[in-house]
């Protein structure tokens, strides 16, 4: 998929960032390393690596050699700690933006925190797209609730970050407690009804470690008799949401929240007969 890149933003070297529990650069440099193998092994994505300390590369730079692998590195990380990792973060998609070769060219930006593995990100972007009819302006994230979106993992048309999310003002603080998903949470809802916002039809499968907390992520397979549930659901949610406010899509997603019921209810017979 050349128009799709994933852009995995990294800070191999937090420097003592606030809020940052796993400050290890070499277990964060094997992390990341273990992630990019993994979206080269098993997606189609350009993929663009954007690192915002300065560290060595060389390990990733050898994998660049045979593989869509764009590697940016540059020193952002001198801004003052108590901004916290989000205020590094927006700096990283920003430099990337403005210098990555593979997304000037593409139409799609899944980004995606570096360290972290999205198991079933393909499957779960394609199903996407088919459910929303390929949407031109779009954004896929997660509700993390209190006013905020899951920074973990967004995929939006190229124009969503290069309009509204980049501007020309950094505004995120976490020493005064406005996180990247709160300002991630502000520009969504500020977009026009042009827009579809939609969380994921299915949750994302992380696995990798929390640079925050320190939680380990856990993926495990979902049968189908599960993803056919969550699809139902989430059909049925969707043509509420948009009874009022989309007929096209209120139609649509009735027909086929009424295609999938008769799918599940196929298979949970032959599943138990």
């Amino acid at each position: 998929m050349k128009n799709t890149v994933l852009l995995l933003t990294a800070c191999v070297n937090p420097g003592g960032m606030k809020f940052t529990v796993l400050q290890d650069k070499e277990a964060r440099k094997k992390q990341y390393i273990k992630a990019v193998k993994f979206y080269l092994e098993n997606t189609s994505y350009r993929i663009v690596f954007c690192e915002n300390s300065g560290e060595d590369l060389t390990d990733l730079t050898d994998l660049a050699v045979n593989h869509g692998l764009e590697i940016l590195s540059f020193q952002g990380n001198d801004y003052d700690k108590s901004l916290g990792k989000g205020f590094g973060e927006y700096g990283i998609v920003q430099y990337a933006f403005q210098n990555s070769k593979y997304i000037k060219e593409a139409t799609t930006v899944v980004k995606v925190t570096g360290r972290l593995i999205v198991n079933n990100l393909v499957e779960v972007i394609s199903l996407q797209n088919k459910l929303f009819l390929f949407p031109k302006r779009f954004v896929y994230v997660g509700d993390s609730g209190h006013n905020s979106y899951d920074s973990r993992c967004i995929v939006a048309n190229k124009e969503f970050f290069s309009t509204f999310f980049l501007t020309s003002f950094n505004p995120i603080n976490d020493s005064s407690g406005y996180y990247f998903e709160h300002y991630l949470f502000d520009i969504i809802n500020q977009l026009s009804a042009r827009y579809i916002v939609s969380d994921f039809v299915f949750p994302l499968a992380f696995s990798g470690m929390s640079g925050s907390t320190g939680v380990e992520y856990e993926y495990e397979e979902m049968n189908k008799g599960k993803k056919l549930a969550l699809l139902r659901d989430f059909c049925q949610y969707k043509k509420r949401f948009y009874k009022k406010t989309n007929k096209f899509l209120f139609v649509w997603f009735s027909i086929f929240s009424s295609i999938i019921r008769v799918i599940k209810h196929t298979y949970s017979y032959k599943y138990y007969a």
